[in-house]
């Protein structure tokens, strides 16, 4: 199962499951969140049942499993790699809940299912720190596939969790957190006829704006902003931003000078969901893009793209970080 892609693979080999039964040895029904039947699998004992079947899956469907040898049915944890914590014990058929916190098994609470997921996170630390030299600790470009897997889990957790977890792991997760050197002003001039743009602040080209700092107003990102003619924002709804409201990315600003008009795109460092602050979901978003479940295109891979190297990278991950954590 990977909630990844959030697809499921059901695999046969081409071989007798148990010769000694020539009935059902086992049985798999997938349903879908109103519990209908999407896909069904049965498996004779000494019958050869090749498969591989890739199915779509989402949060809320529900897997029923049914096995004639339950100790023989294991559950294996991707992030771990070993057995989960739950087992089956009977061979009547057992239904599991696909959530973001694992396969819940029938019977289990929201909440018992939530501490057993943290149970695995808090395991997965430890695996890794174990894995991890101490002379690499520190560099957040080593082992970076295991620190970006327990970022992609941590950012599951509900936000107090979610803000604790990053803290007391922040050296682990992004190796060692030095506050980035200021920015280098722009002093680049728009060269236009008759309508002028520029910005000593904020970088501009035909198409964006951007080094706009999160939870900028409108009233103070106007102060930066050079132009004979009239500037309007417009969030991405069509209406026209207020004085006290943040820019956000994927805003759009228009300047007008009598029959001229320019219209331009708005990036705001680090966020990624158009609100102009950056948090936990900006985050979130931003290390799906590094593992290509996401792909930011125009004003949002330059919000995601903090040391302006033409590519989203652990490095912007890292920076994001600690705008989350407020250290920048």
């Amino acid at each position: 199962m990977d909630m990844e892609n959030k697809t499921i693979r059901v695999k046969g080999n081409n071989q007798q499951p148990h010769s000694y039964f020539t009935d059902e040895y086992s049985n798999i029904q997938i349903l879908d969140e109103n519990d209908n039947k999407i896909y069904e699998k049965s498996f004779i004992g000494n019958v050869n049942t090749p498969c591989d079947d890739t199915l779509n899956i989402e949060y809320g469907y529900k897997i029923t499993l049914k096995h004639r040898e339950p100790t023989r049915l294991v559950f294996q944890s991707q992030m771990l790699n070993e057995k989960e914590e739950y087992s089956n014990t009977t061979t009547e058929p057992t239904s599991y809940i696909i959530t973001k916190y694992g396969l819940q098994k029938e019977g289990t609470s929201d909440e018992e299912q939530y501490q057993i997921y943290k149970r695995k996170i808090d395991k997965y630390i430890t695996k890794i720190k174990s894995m991890i030299p101490d002379t690499k600790m520190k560099d957040g470009n080593t082992y970076f596939i295991q620190r970006n897997k327990l970022l992609s889990v941590i950012l599951e957790l509900n936000e107090t969790d979610k803000t604790q977890y990053l803290e007391e792991n922040k050296i682990l997760l992004f190796g060692n957190i030095e506050t980035p050197k200021d920015d280098k002003k722009d002093d680049s001039k728009n060269d236009v006829t008759k309508l002028t743009l520029t910005s000593e602040k904020y970088k501009i080209n035909d198409k964006y704006i951007y080094r706009v700092q999160k939870e900028t107003k409108y009233s103070d990102y106007i102060k930066n902003i050079k132009t004979n003619g009239k500037v309007t924002i417009f969030k991405e709804d069509g209406t026209v931003l207020k004085s006290e409201e943040f820019v956000g990315t994927g805003m759009k600003m228009t300047v007008e000078l009598q029959n001229e008009k320019k219209e331009i795109k708005i990036a705001v460092a680090g966020d990624l969901d158009g609100n102009g602050k950056v948090t936990a979901t900006d985050l979130s978003t931003l290390n799906k893009a590094i593992l290509k479940t996401v792909t930011l295109e125009g004003e949002y891979k330059l919000a995601g793209d903090l040391d302006e190297s033409g590519r989203i990278t652990a490095t912007d991950l890292s920076t994001i970080n600690q705008m989350v954590l407020k250290i920048i």
